[in-house]
């Protein structure tokens, strides 16, 4: 008898490739990685609505695609996003903070989403610049210090 699933049988075919499953353990043990997808409520929305026609950002924005590699630069309270020119495509909210005792080693862009002057409430309606804007959703790598 063998150790094949019933529902193969005695399976002979010879276009059909059986391979053994090997029994080993992947050791993530000292995995030092954490992974952070940001979601909207991560992210300050508003970023690129406030800004003006022909800020070098909204340029940045445009040539933006999902995988792009980005950085993250500490600004007084506040995070921001940078392409790989250092441009400042986007800024996470205040209530972001990296996890505890990391530090940031990469990012890359997990999504873009279209953001509507309509989808803001109305005391920030004198802020916004533009009818829609794109915004930002990174996925951020840091590594556990030392």
């Amino acid at each position: 008898m063998t150790d094949r699933h019933p529902i193969i049988g005695d399976l002979a075919d010879p276009s059909m490739l059986i391979r053994a499953r090997s029994c080993d353990v992947l050791d993530i043990s000292d995995c030092q990685q954490i992974y952070c997808t940001l979601d909207p409520s991560e992210v300050d929305l508003g970023f690129a609505g406030r800004l003006a026609d022909g800020n070098q950002s909204l340029a940045a924005l445009e040539r933006l695609s999902a995988g792009d590699s980005v950085n993250l630069e500490h600004d007084g309270d506040r995070w921001l996003i940078q392409d790989n020119d250092g441009v400042v495509i986007g800024r996470l909210a205040k209530k972001f903070t990296p996890p505890e005792a990391a530090e940031f080693v990469k990012g890359s862009v997990f999504a873009i989403t279209e953001r509507y002057r309509t989808d803001s409430a109305d005391e920030y309606q004198h802020l916004i610049n533009r009818e829609q804007w794109p915004v930002v959703l990174p996925e951020l790598v840091f590594r556990k210090s030392a």
